[in-house]
């Protein structure tokens, strides 16, 4: 298992490389989903740090405090060492959700994590939180 840090790294790495940088708003979103998908496909997290409910969508709380010097500009980063962390199967879902998230605006992403009955929606109630593990499980699994 990887950090979210490890990962998000990858993933800003990725969508710089890819000449499609994103903001912190659409990393969070791409990390929230890569933790769905991992559960999903391989019925293991991706990482072990909790995600929060946030006014705009789930949150990974010590990487968006690690972008968040960013504000709502565009991430331009290239990072060594982000590649081999992964298996091949691991790397090609990571990839899968990236894409899939960046082929729809910020905005839509937000809405897409505030659907009825998403863990999101289950939690969130004007305050930071902790969106339960067993939450995303659930939500991932019924998929």
């Amino acid at each position: 298992m990887n950090s979210s840090m490890d990962i998000a790294k990858y993933v800003v790495d990725y969508c710089t490389r890819c000449g499609k940088p994103i903001t912190n708003l659409q990393l969070q979103k791409i990390l929230y989903y890569v933790q769905l998908n991992f559960i999903r496909v391989f019925a293991e997290l991706a990482f072990p740090e909790n995600i929060q409910a946030w006014q705009y969508g789930p949150v990974v709380p010590n990487v968006y405090e690690w972008f968040s010097s960013y504000g709502p500009t565009k991430i331009c980063n290239l990072y060594e060492n982000v590649t081999n962390m992964f298996s091949a199967e691991e790397e090609k879902l990571i990839k899968r959700v990236i894409n899939a998230c960046t082929s729809i605006t910020p905005w839509e992403l937000v809405e897409k994590s505030h659907r009825p009955g998403s863990p999101w929606s289950k939690v969130y109630n004007g305050t930071k939180v902790d969106i339960p593990i067993e939450y995303i499980r659930e939500y991932a699994c019924a998929k």
